[in-house]
């Protein structure tokens, strides 16, 4: 399935039970059960900022689950530029692969605090409780669709609406105020822009009255209607957002032009 797998917010604060019968497993109770396992049984890492917790053609030996921090997943291209897959949080877990090696680079974009199991021990507690192996299920299916998404949004989004759907992913909970611990280099490269493009985007943004600095490198969303505005109403991520907003039917629909 690729050499990242994802779970978001899979670190129950108390692990669930496993007594469920076997035709009414749930995926998302799966799910958790293996971040607990790895919660339980990981042992911590803490990686400083920069440093790297696998390279591109090392061996797969290990599994891990983000405490905290933030972890950046790349690849180099043969012109030797850098492009960035995605950024992983706390409750996303890193390095589960079929491969013998990792084909991504994982780097601690903050110092990230781990915990990591052996693949090989893995492989084995999955062989001796068949049912862990449904959650396999839900991490490549989310893997799959992350990587739908960014493809969608390198190949047919313009500068400015990469980088509000960017915005709009990295937003938590109704404060808005979206914390962007990275460099304006890292999110260049996760967009397939240049730095210039997306400093001259932030500052219009800005000038524009949608978004205004926060502190810590952060932004407010300061218009969220204008920032949903910025991309196309096709877009996925556009329509959930706007199905928890207040609809508007006179609002009328707009074309691409």
């Amino acid at each position: 399935m690729g050499s990242l797998a994802t779970v978001r917010e899979s670190f129950p604060s108390k692990a669930r039970s496993a007594s469920h019968s076997a035709d009414a497993w749930d995926l998302e109770t799966e799910t958790a059960d293996l971040a607990t396992l790895i919660r339980s049984s990981g042992q911590p890492v803490s990686i400083k900022r920069g440093h790297a917790l696998f390279s591109a053609g090392d061996a797969a030996n290990s599994v891990f689950g983000i405490v905290s921090g933030l972890v950046r997943t790349s690849m180099m291209l043969s012109d030797g530029r850098r492009q960035i897959i995605g950024f992983h949080e706390a409750g996303d877990v890193l390095g589960v692969t079929l491969a013998q090696q990792h084909s991504l680079t994982a780097e601690a974009v903050i110092t990230t605090q781990l915990l990591t199991v052996n693949r090989i021990w893995l492989q084995g507690v999955l062989g001796l409780q068949p049912r862990l192996c449904l959650s396999l299920i839900p991490l490549a299916s989310r893997s799959m669709d992350a990587a739908r998404r960014h493809l969608m949004l390198l190949g047919r989004m313009t500068a400015r609406e990469r980088l509000c759907t960017f915005l709009l992913e990295r937003l938590r909970g109704e404060a808005g105020v979206i914390e962007l611990p990275m460099s304006r280099s890292d999110i260049a490269d996760y967009l397939g822009l240049t730095i210039e493009t997306v400093s001259r985007t932030l500052t219009q943004l800005r000038f524009e009255g949608v978004i205004q600095a926060a502190a810590a490198r952060g932004v407010e969303i300061a218009d969220r209607k204008r920032l949903l505005d910025c991309m196309e109403d096709a877009h996925p991520l556009v329509r959930e957002a706007r199905t928890e907003a207040t609809p508007d039917p006179a609002r009328p629909k707009r074309t691409r032009g």
